[in-house]
């Protein structure tokens, strides 16, 4: 029997639009077999949310893993004439003048600067004089969820209060407060590259830009080894709650990176315990349910494990909300009444405190918080 070409690929697409029916109609079948009688699928569990935000943060950071490799590669096999090219193109780029900000730098600065960390940990105290990163330090800075690497340039006065230059991964130099200083390494660059920056992004001179370009490929190596660093360590931190909390259900415990990296070294040949203290640092502040930086985390990289009781609570609480559960409705129903009394009080009372106790009538007794 002949087929004829045509014959032939039609019955090959049909063949495709069949398998691929298919396949739908298996993955519809499964998706309903895991849903619940009332036909919606079950709120996921703190585990299952964290394990999946751990598989987000593997994926982004192989992607930029995978660019910066490429990169690297491109570099390598480059001829001089081809690496000049790069280089004068790198350097062309700092040098451009009224260069608009940079993404990470404006989520940077839409977020206030405070003088604690109280959205990551309530209890590391603001940086003194003693132990503020000198020129050269790398440093990470943190404003809630937004992190930036970098190195100190040098301080200044403005006003009253003492800003700290830091040069980041894209060049720039920002002025920030000393506080958002969350992890540094002193000694990480040499003096004598950044008494070449200036601490300005104006009229970026050559001499200026060949400096900030050496601080550039010197973090994004850093970066390499901290992303291969955090890979290999991420599934133990996954399982390390468990091992270091304590017995008692209502104890803190310190837990000491140190530890962490004489009982799991890093691979020979893939990093450092710089690089990985900090890959451990991204790790656990990533996980503030189970832990928590301690008050010396500046210079020692300490954190410590929550209570187990704490944890609990913490969980019940979030499931409370995700499934807009009763307490969570009695909760607003009774915090809304003491803000209405609250105001009551206030407007009645503006100069002081009241004199009677009849405002308070309206809280109810019963029911418990």
């Amino acid at each position: 029997m002949q087929y004829s070409k045509n014959g032939l690929r039609n019955f090959n697409t049909t063949k495709t639009k069949a398998i691929c029916c298919i396949s739908k109609r298996a993955a519809y079948k499964s998706t309903v077999a895991k849903t619940s009688s009332s036909g919606l699928r079950p709120a996921p569990t703190v585990e299952q949310v964290k394990e999946l935000e751990h598989i987000g943060r593997q994926l982004v950071d192989a992607t930029v893993a995978r660019r910066k490799k490429h990169t690297l590669k491109t570099w390598e096999k480059a001829t001089l004439d081809e690496k000049r090219n790069i280089l004068d193109k790198e350097m062309q780029e700092l040098a451009r003048p009224n260069k608009p900000k940079s993404q990470e730098r404006l989520d940077f600065e839409s977020l206030e600067g405070t003088s604690d960390y109280t959205s990551i940990t309530p209890v590391i105290p603001t940086i003194d004089d003693s132990n503020r990163p000198r020129p050269g330090a790398f440093v990470e800075l943190r404003r809630n969820t937004v992190v930036v690497h970098g190195v100190v340039l040098n301080e200044q006065l403005q006003g009253n209060a003492v800003k700290v230059n830091v040069i980041t991964q894209k060049g720039e130099i920002w002025s920030n407060n000393p506080d958002d200083i969350m992890v540094s390494i002193p000694d990480f660059t040499p003096e004598h590259i950044l008494e070449q920056i200036s601490a300005s992004d104006d009229a970026v001179e050559a001499q200026d830009a060949m400096a900030r370009l050496k601080v550039i490929k010197q973090l994004d190596v850093f970066e390499q080894q901290i992303t291969i660093m955090t890979n290999y360590y991420s599934p133990i931190v996954s399982k390390l709650y468990d091992k270091v909390r304590s017995q008692n259900p209502t104890q803190w415990v310190r837990l000491s990176l140190h530890k962490i990296l004489t009982s799991h070294p890093p691979p020979p040949g893939r990093g450092d315990e710089t690089t990985a203290a900090i890959a451990l640092h991204k790790l656990l502040i990533q996980d503030p349910l189970y832990f928590v930086a301690t008050e010396v985390h500046r210079s020692s990289l300490e954190f410590s494990a929550r209570p187990l009781a704490e944890v609990e609570n913490i969980k019940r609480v979030t499931q409370w909300i995700r499934g807009n559960s009763a307490e969570i409705t009695d909760f607003i129903r009774k915090a809304k009444t003491i803000i209405t009394l609250s105001r009551d009080i206030r407007d009645k009372a503006p100069q002081g405190p009241p004199t009677s106790l009849h405002y308070w009538r309206g809280i109810p007794s019963s029911g418990g918080w």
